[in-house]
């Protein structure tokens, strides 16, 4: 692999039955993979065969509980490299990787010297570019800031976190903040995409959905011979019913105080 490249991979304790089906098929779907790993848990290490994984466990030493930029912003001091491949651990990919078109595209990644560069497609007033499969995030484009797969600068990744923030508020408030800047923003089109397919075929919207697994998991790991799971502890997402108003107020309410820190860094 490309010495300017860390495979970062974001995770939590709680997600820890997430890690050996994920990088069992990132051993599978991606063999020509042989660089630094640097693996986000809170206090549990973890190890695969063939696969140089790093788990700083920063939150093992640490009194208070960190939030999830918290987490992130100490585990990037581990990455040793001008640039990460982004990805949470519940990304399974689902086929082989392009690994040459993965590289060629991180070759014109530090060419042009972009600041993030997302490998699915995202709506928004995206820009044509001089590469027909590439598209320029425009300036207020939703998501500009996004945790899907993504090669980034590793110091303007960690430009965009706030110690308080969560994953979602760093996506919502991290797009508001990249709106501001001048960094170059850039994701694959869509329509090559349709063409050729993708890059890195994951499970995009992840393989979890607010602490459940989807329906589709099983089935798909079954495929893999992946049979370890207990299902039952996990159980399977479905679409709840909107919670009562008094709910979703107090919610909100509960959000308040990280929603007005962020709101004052962005305008500070």
């Amino acid at each position: 692999m490309n010495p300017n490249l860390t495979l970062y991979v974001s995770s939590s304790d709680k997600f820890a039955d997430c890690w050996d089906p994920f990088f069992k098929l990132l051993r599978k779907f991606w063999p020509e993979w042989n660089g630094p790993i640097i693996f986000a848990t809170e206090t549990i290490p973890f190890s695969y065969p063939g696969l140089d994984i790093i788990c700083p466990c920063v939150q093992k030493n640490n009194p208070k509980k960190l939030s999830w930029s918290e987490i992130t912003l100490q585990t990037l001091s581990y990455v040793k490299t001008t640039h990460i491949l982004l990805l949470l651990e519940d990304y399974f990919i689902k086929a082989p990787v392009n690994h040459n078109e993965f590289t060629a595209i991180f070759e014109l990644v530090l060419k042009e010297n972009y600041s993030h560069l997302m490998l699915i497609g995202m709506p928004g007033n995206n820009i044509s570019t001089k590469y027909p499969f590439l598209l320029e995030r425009a300036q207020n484009a939703p998501y500009r800031f996004s945790t899907q797969a993504g090669i980034w600068k590793t110091d303007r990744f960690k430009f965009y976190l706030r110690p308080h923030e969560s994953p979602w508020m760093a996506e919502k408030w991290g797009s508001k903040r990249a709106s501001k800047t001048k960094d170059s923003f850039y994701s694959i089109n869509p329509d090559h995409i349709k063409k050729y397919g993708y890059i890195i075929d994951y499970y995009i919207r992840g393989g979890i959905t607010k602490g459940k697994w989807v329906d589709s998991i099983p089935d798909f790991f079954q495929s893999q011979g992946i049979t370890s799971i207990d299902y039952s502890k996990r159980g399977f997402y479905s679409e709840p019913p909107i919670p009562p108003i008094h709910k979703r107020i107090r919610n909100k309410l509960n959000r308040l105080p990280s929603e007005v820190k962020s709101w004052l860094s962005l305008i500070c």
